[in-house]
């Protein structure tokens, strides 16, 4: 299909560095981000913070001005740090987010560093980050913070417990992130596994020390958390899983037997499968006939993506476009063994945000699978907006969704279903409405409204 080829202009969607190192700090308890950047850098990423969280934050920063540009930094940034590490003594490490104006300014970062631990007697641990904006997207900030983290803190082989897992590969404010982490574990736990931390949701530099003590390591997203497993594996020696995602029934199916092989446990899994696909069938079919054949078209990161597409493929929907928000070759090869399973053909991009927004517009979607700033597009399409991937700020976050396992797969088709189930009856952009009107003409030319009565 012909795509409009804007090569030069490009949507936000895809974030920085910078973005994708805090959202990664934020997930542990007992770590601090500090922001080596002007004012503006840090206000937006905690605008944006302050819409999917329920808790509060009091950012550092150094706050760069003009003057520092000629004047240096370093002596500014020193008195900072040793008031940032006074007043946070009940921190295990400070991770500092440089902006491009601060690695173009301040190149002895690491120098500073050090010299405030030695004069604080390595109270805390301060940790500079190679994060600038221009070096790379939210998902590489992510992984340097997750890099850093496990070559900081001891990770040395650890003797195994049985039967014991870590999930990896976590982003605590996505939408679904909360959600999905506690539909995996009921799944794992069905099969007679535990998991013993989550990265980073909720976790903590003591359990980032104490990792190798699981049997394994399971990739929960690819691209978020398949370098710190390599990394973990290298060192530490724990291996690790990362294999296509648990969406919609086969795709759950497959991930769990996958899981269950490590621990020679596929006749526990099958009997879990087992009992959840007899619990879960009955109550999807209610959905075909609102389901089948609608059109849907997807943008998220390459893990959500490709579970989506499956997920939608399942459900007898039609996905006509599927988008990264960043390049992922995995998951690109997954997509490619997705759809020539399910007999589909999707269009397919990579971070080009501009040319989904021109197929959409072409294919007509009935759903649009993507982040809040896809709202207005689904609006000028008639489309049902579905909010699944960060920033997903106008959506409450009264309740923790999955979209992962048979609980995100009966939640999903709830909220697809009853949408379309409204449209029937009553959406003018498919037939009810136009419908009710085609009745009124009718009873005006006999004189009334005789459907009422």
């Amino acid at each position: 299909m012909e795509r409009q080829g804007i090569e030069q202009l490009k949507d936000p969607v895809d974030s920085s560095m910078m973005v994708g190192a805090f959202r990664a700090i934020d997930g542990i308890k007992d770590t601090l981000p500090y922001f080596n950047a002007p004012l503006g850098c840090s206000f937006h990423i905690l605008l944006m913070w302050s819409r999917h969280n329920r808790d509060t934050l009091n950012p550092y920063q150094s706050m760069i001005q003009e003057s520092d540009v000629i004047m240096g930094m370093d002596k500014k940034l020193e008195e900072s740090l040793l008031k940032t590490v006074e007043s946070q003594r009940d921190k295990k490490a400070i991770l500092i987010i440089s902006s491009d104006p601060a690695e173009i300014i301040s190149p002895n970062v690491e120098e500073v560093a050090r010299r405030v631990m030695a004069q604080t007697d390595n109270s805390v641990r301060i940790l500079p980050l190679q994060s600038a904006g221009l070096k790379g997207n939210h998902v590489d900030g992510f992984n340097e913070v997750a890099v850093k983290l496990f070559s900081t803190f001891p990770t040395s082989k650890k003797k195994r417990i049985p039967n014991t897992i870590n999930i990896l590969g976590v982003v605590q404010d996505e939408i679904t992130a909360r959600g999905d982490v506690t539909e995996v574990r009921r799944m794992l736990n069905g099969i007679g596994l535990e998991v013993l931390s989550t990265y980073f949701l909720d976790s903590s530099t003591d359990q980032i020390a104490n990792v190798s003590e699981a049997s394994l390591n399971i990739v929960l997203h690819e691209e978020y958390g398949r370098e710190g497993a390599e990394l973990l594996q290298k060192e530490s020696g724990i291996p690790f899983v990362c294999a296509s995602p648990p969406f919609g029934f086969e795709g759950t199916r497959d991930w769990l037997m996958e899981v269950s092989r490590f621990f020679d446990r596929t006749e526990e899994a099958e009997q879990f499968i087992s009992r959840e696909e007899t619990r879960i069938y009955p109550r999807i079919v209610q959905a075909d006939q609102y389901l089948t054949g609608r059109k849907a078209a997807i943008y998220a990161d390459p893990t959500m993506a490709v579970g989506l597409t499956q997920l939608c493929a399942e459900m007898g929907m039609v996905p006509v476009l599927t988008a990264f928000s960043v390049k992922d070759a995995v998951c690109q090869e997954w997509l490619g063994d997705i759809s020539r399973k399910y007999g589909i053909s999707p269009e397919f991009l990579e971070e080009d945000n501009i040319n989904f927004k021109y197929l959409a517009r072409r294919l007509k979607p009935e759903v649009v699978f993507g982040c809040g700033l896809h709202y207005e597009l689904s609006v000028e399409l008639g489309a049902f907006h579905y909010p699944i991937n960060y920033p997903t700020s106008q959506r409450l976050r009264v309740y923790d969704i999955p979209i992962m396992g048979y609980q995100g797969l009966l939640y999903t088709v709830q909220q697809v279903g009853d949408e379309m189930l409204r449209r029937d009856l009553f959406d003018e952009t498919v037939h009810g409405v136009d419908h009710m009107r085609e009745m009124d003409v009718e009873d005006e030319a006999r004189g009334g409204q005789e459907h009422l009565k």
